[in-house]
């Protein structure tokens, strides 16, 4: 059997939906089977998702965990802009990266030297378009 994939969620660029992306993806896993969600970002925006939803009384299926922590399950890491260290943490510990990016100029060619920094590990990677409305 092979072992569980690890995803991670990242962008050195803020605002591009690395969060909402890092959720949907844990949640999507979930469905499947048991899943992890990993907070890296100091803010802890997928903490306070987790939480609010479980005040909503519709908890997320995906468990909230450590980086450290054994890992036995599908597993989604999300980060923060602005922390190095963090994003290297997310990609080493990565089975494949998710980068997602608003269409934009200034965040796809932050996007590109992302991905760029994931494949120079050996690691698959893979840019998400996202927010995509029209007059963006």
């Amino acid at each position: 059997m092979s072992r569980p994939p690890t995803i991670a969620v990242v962008n050195s660029k803020g605002g591009v939906g690395k969060t909402t992306t890092a959720v949907a993806f844990a949640e999507l896993l979930a469905d499947e089977g048991p899943a992890e969600l990993v907070d890296l970002d100091p803010q802890g925006s997928a903490t306070r998702y987790h939480a609010a939803a479980a005040r909503a009384g519709t908890p997320m299926a995906a468990e909230l965990v450590a980086i450290d922590a054994p890992r036995t399950t599908a597993r989604v890491i999300d980060t923060a802009p602005g922390y190095p260290e963090l994003i290297r943490q997310a990609i080493a510990a990565a089975d494949l990266v998710v980068v997602p990016t608003t269409p934009r100029t200034d965040d796809l060619a932050r996007t590109a030297v992302t991905v760029a920094e994931a494949l120079a590990t050996g690691t698959p990677a893979l840019a998400l378009l996202t927010f995509t409305t029209r007059g963006y």
